[in-house]
């Protein structure tokens, strides 16, 4: 099983209630058990929420704390 956003299963689940549709990662769901996740929501924040962007450095960063995520606000 492998996680997935579901922003790229096409669920509308991006700040702007969109989605980011991407064939190939569908064409691998029909091979995988994918499951959509939307870390977002899962991490508290109710939808639509406002713009997001890593400050300081990559995701990997940010999970180390060598970065933070900020909002627009």
């Amino acid at each position: 099983m492998y996680l997935v956003h579901g922003s790229l299963l096409g669920l509308n689940c991006r700040y702007n209630q969109r989605n980011n549709y991407h064939q190939p990662v569908v064409d691998l769901a029909r091979q995988y058990r994918m499951f959509p996740v939307v870390p977002e929501m899962l991490g508290g924040m109710g939808r639509p929420f406002p713009p997001t962007e890593i400050v300081g450095g990559s995701g990997l960063d940010v999970l180390e704390y060598r970065a933070r995520v900020k909002d627009i606000d």
